[in-house]
């Protein structure tokens, strides 16, 4: 398509975006199939900062060959993750874990997803890995110990997946 000369280089980027990647949810997530590890059981060690580097690292590879750029434009991410839209794909991942445990947590049966959700594994790493973690343990860094009946009130749950906890829930948690 020939540009007409009335159109501005942000709107020829548009363009050329919307042609590279359809506009559907996966569209704006690029490489999320590689975040599998950090739904699953994880450990924590000095790698896990490492990985999560390189995915982002991986992730604005993609976002600046989607739009052409070049790492010699010195195009800063700031300006690259606006003109694209993109989420981060980790950021993303982590607040998506926390929105499915407190849908978890305000279920009232017994079904196997709540009971795999709270369950600890009993397994032992091998010597240098790093203690693993359960799902509970992850959640319980992020939300608390009191996660479960926390999550039972929706407006403080949504306010923590959207990384604001609710001031009287913080201070508690700094404290214990």
């Amino acid at each position: 398509m020939q540009p007409t000369s009335t159109q501005s280089v942000d709107s020829k980027k548009r363009n050329q975006l919307q042609k590279r990647s359809p506009q559907t949810h996966q569209a704006k997530r690029p490489g999320m199939q590689h975040l599998r590890w950090i739904s699953g059981e994880s450990t924590r060690n000095e790698n896990d900062e490492e990985q999560e580097n390189r995915l982002r690292t991986t992730q604005r590879a993609m976002e600046r060959r989607i739009l052409g750029i070049s790492l010699r434009d010195k195009t800063t991410s700031s300006s690259i993750r606006q003109q694209t839209q993109f989420q981060d794909a980790i950021d993303e991942a982590k607040k998506r874990k926390l929105r499915w445990a407190g849908h978890i947590a305000r279920r009232e049966d017994n079904r196997w997803t709540k009971i795999a959700t709270t369950w600890e594994p009993k397994v032992k790493a091998p010597k240098g890995w790093g203690k693993p973690l359960s799902w509970k343990q992850q959640i319980t860094e992020i939300a608390g110990k009191e996660w479960m009946e926390t999550a039972q009130d929706r407006e403080k749950w949504r306010s923590i997946v959207n990384g604001q906890p609710p001031h009287q829930k913080l201070a508690t948690r700094a404290s214990g």
